[in-house]
């Protein structure tokens, strides 16, 4: 995506409106493309990122989160939070429970969804235990 710069730009067919308002309106659809291409840059990114990890395909490595149902709550902040989908709602016997439904979609070492969970309900598997498995995957070849 290109983006110009123009210093002063003439807008024909618009003589009975402000220009001030034009151009601020010319400005929020420029920008809103800026963002949208950005964040579809984005997740193309993450999609490679769930893929594999420093060359290590991602099902191999343990690092996903666990919810100790003793303590969840099902508020669903977990679910609101995790933008790669990690978590989702299931409603069984007519109860609501939130489950971990894509695994592998977490980002490695990510611990957001952790510190957002009100009632500590998730947690990961030891950072440093999954690091050996990384490093001894990564030696291996995977």
């Amino acid at each position: 995506m290109k983006i110009l710069a123009l210093k002063r730009v003439r807008l024909v067919g618009f003589e009975g409106i402000n220009q001030h308002y034009i151009c601020k309106y010319l400005n929020i659809v420029i920008n809103t493309a800026v963002i949208q291409h950005i964040k579809e840059k984005v997740q193309g990114e993450r999609r490679m990122a769930e893929e594999s990890y420093h060359g290590v395909p991602r099902n191999k490595i343990p690092w996903d989160p666990k919810i100790d149902y003793e303590k969840c709550t099902s508020c669903g902040k977990c679910i609101d939070f995790c933008h790669v989908k990690a978590f989702a709602s299931e409603e069984t016997s007519g109860k609501k429970r939130t489950v971990v439904k894509n695994p592998n979609a977490c980002i490695v070492f990510c611990r957001g969804c952790e510190d957002i969970c009100p009632a500590g309900a998730i947690t990961h598997h030891s950072e440093v235990e999954t690091r050996k498995i990384i490093r001894k995957l990564q030696k291996a070849g995977a």
